[in-house]
């Protein structure tokens, strides 16, 4: 898609009153980035039908341009442009692999902390890397995990700018 077209769906999405960004950053825009993962390119995404709710699935998908695409950077924290929320390892299994990664109303916890080493992501919770499930990975919707680090291209995650 192209930038203006980003733009003026960024625009009527604002017009319908849906906040792109947390209240207490109004005053200032952050820097909003796609996250590729590097085996096949394609975007971190949080699926846009239960995106106000607290659990809310993260996946891959085609990248195209949409805010629920976009993410943000804040200390160790990811932040879905759409509305705020952090990127969360579900705590409830959070020793397993496969471990459910999704969206969560930001509370600082180690769960939400994501530290970049090498181009992994690494949960600061146990130090396990995001990974995207191989089994499906050339599929929309391709789920998003925790996993033991081990290298592989399904846990390198490249930030790149977006230009709104």
């Amino acid at each position: 898609m192209s930038g203006k077209f980003c733009a003026r769906v960024l625009a009527l999405l604002l017009a319908l009153g849906v906040p792109l960004l947390p209240m207490e950053s109004a005053s200032a825009t952050p820097p909003f980035q796609r996250v590729h993962v590097g085996f096949n390119n394609k975007c971190l995404d949080a699926d846009v039908n239960t995106i106000w709710t607290n659990g809310t699935k993260v996946q891959l998908w085609d990248c195209n341009g949409s805010p629920q695409q976009l993410w943000w950077r804040e200390g160790n924290t990811i932040h879905v442009g759409y509305n705020g929320k952090c990127l969360d390892a579900d705590f409830n299994n959070i020793w397993n692999n496969g471990t459910k990664v999704q969206l969560w109303d930001c509370n600082g916890s180690q769960q939400q902390q994501w530290i970049s080493v090498n181009g992994a992501l690494h949960v600061g919770f146990n130090n396990k890397c995001l990974d995207a499930d191989f089994n499906a990975i050339w599929s929309n919707g391709t789920k998003v995990q925790l996993w033991d680090c081990n290298g592989s291209q399904q846990q390198q995650w490249n930030f790149r700018p977006v230009n709104l």
